[in-house]
């Protein structure tokens, strides 16, 4: 008799035929010959390099500016009688530019007159007072002389009984007395005294209260003693203004500047130089204008400290409006061991890729402005050096340790 296979032995009896199938498939799996792969090399641009000594360029947007410019405000309230002037008129010198109604300060002047001649009128008649009371002090002196004299004539006539003790008692009262008004009289000739001297302060502060009413008409007539432009009217006529309030802007029209900003980069830079080599080229009206810094300073761009280049502007038939811009071509003093490049070489901001063995080699790199060709910019970089081959085209998968190959 045959013997049966057990029932809970057949599940393994199958997993093992499965792994022998499985094996025996592996074992007669056809062997592929493996191809070798070879990497690509992308053709580029490249560049030898010479480094020297250069000169970068920058474009700077300059402001026209003014250091004349000016808010001339009221110096009494009244109402704008005529503004003959707008916004960005012209004018001459000492030329009317605004006036204001002097019906007040014409009575307030002639009030200050009034207190003036009050004033000195007063001083006047304590003069003449005070001239009496010295007169008087000197009669009362006199008197007192008499009185001493009296009193020694008693006392030598009592010492011979030729008077009594009542005579001589007399003679001393009448001393005492005059003594007593002599000293009233000096004290009233001191207080006199005293109140000229405040009567002279008054005539002196109606004099200055006139010498400002006079002032204040003159205040009335808005005119400069220099030629120059309004840049802005800020009241028209009608209107009341009070001291202290702005009625218009100007400047002079010949005292114009150009104010740009300088990049950090290039401030320190500009900043070592001598001042008097750097100049900017500017082109206005059809012509060209070569421009010198005037000075430099301190300022404030998108929340950071920047440097700000002052250029003076030359006499020009037609002056710019203030705020205008206007494009400047700032050359910078030379950098030592630069290079320009064409622009396309520059990767970022401060970036370029030297080629080293066949391979992209990434260095940074200090952009220092444009060269001296269109579409050129000056860099430098402690890790370039004559005969170094830059890439000097741009493609999107440019990268450290890329293979490339330089085309002919």
């Amino acid at each position: 008799m045959r013997r049966r296979i057990p029932p809970r032995l057949i599940p393994i009896l199958l997993i093992l035929l499965g792994l022998a199938i499985f094996a025996l498939l592996i074992a007669s799996k056809p062997k592929n010959n493996s191809v070798p792969v070879t990497e690509s090399a992308t053709q580029v641009q490249g560049m030898s390099l010479i480094l020297g000594n250069n000169s970068p360029r920058l474009r700077l947007y300059a402001t026209v500016s003014s250091p004349t410019l000016a808010n001339i405000s009221a110096a009494v309230e009244a109402d704008v009688e005529s503004t003959p002037l707008l916004s960005g008129d012209t004018f001459t010198a000492n030329q009317l530019l605004l006036k204001l109604d002097t019906r007040e300060l014409q009575l307030q002047l002639q009030q200050r007159e009034a207190e003036l001649k009050e004033a000195r009128a007063q001083l006047s008649i304590s003069q003449r007072q005070a001239k009496n009371e010295s007169k008087l002090l000197e009669q009362e002196q006199t008197l007192l002389n008499i009185a001493k004299a009296n009193l020694k004539r008693t006392e030598s006539l009592s010492s011979q009984s030729l008077a009594s003790e009542a005579m001589v008692d007399d003679s001393r009262q009448a001393l005492a007395q005059r003594q007593i008004s002599l000293l009233n009289r000096q004290t009233s000739v001191d207080n006199q005294q005293a109140l000229l001297q405040q009567l002279q302060a008054r005539v002196d502060q109606a004099a200055a209260r006139l010498k400002n009413a006079e002032l204040n008409m003159q205040r009335a007539q808005i005119r400069l003693p220099h030629a120059g432009r309004v840049n802005k009217l800020l009241v028209s006529a009608g209107e009341r203004v009070r001291p202290g309030v702005v009625l218009l802007q100007v400047y002079d029209s010949q005292q114009l500047e150009l104010l740009a900003q300088l990049p950090a980069a290039q401030a320190s830079l500009l900043q070592a130089s001598d001042k008097k080599l750097i100049q900017a080229q500017m082109s206005l009206q059809g012509m060209n204008h070569l421009l010198a810094l005037d000075r430099l300073g301190a300022g404030i761009d998108n929340g950071q400290g920047s440097l700000q280049a002052y250029f003076k502007l030359p006499a020009l038939p037609h002056t710019p409006p203030l705020g205008e811009i206007l494009e400047l071509r700032l050359q910078l003093p030379e950098i030592a061991n630069s290079v320009e490049l064409p622009a396309e070489s520059l990767y970022g901001t401060d970036k370029i890729y030297k080629i080293v063995n066949s391979r992209l080699q990434a260095i940074k790199a200090t952009l220092h402005g444009e060269g001296s060709k269109p579409g050129w910019l000056l860099v430098s970089s402690d890790a370039l050096h004559n005969g170094d081959v830059v890439l000097i085209n741009k493609f999107a998968n440019a990268m450290d340790g890329l293979k490339v190959e330089l085309r002919d």
